[in-house]
């Protein structure tokens, strides 16, 4: 992975976390999506 992908990555799954800790549906599905859509352009390269 290159230098700060992995600490990107790590802030989008805090950022999970702290909207399921804080149960918002709605920042749960944002986050995840966005999280998603990162993952997923990483792996197509």
């Amino acid at each position: 992975m290159e230098e700060g992908r992995l600490e990107a990555s790590a802030k989008e799954h805090l950022e999970i976390l702290d909207a399921l800790l804080s149960r918002d549906e709605e920042a749960v599905r944002a986050a995840m999506t966005r999280h998603l859509g990162h993952i997923r352009s990483l792996w197509a390269q």
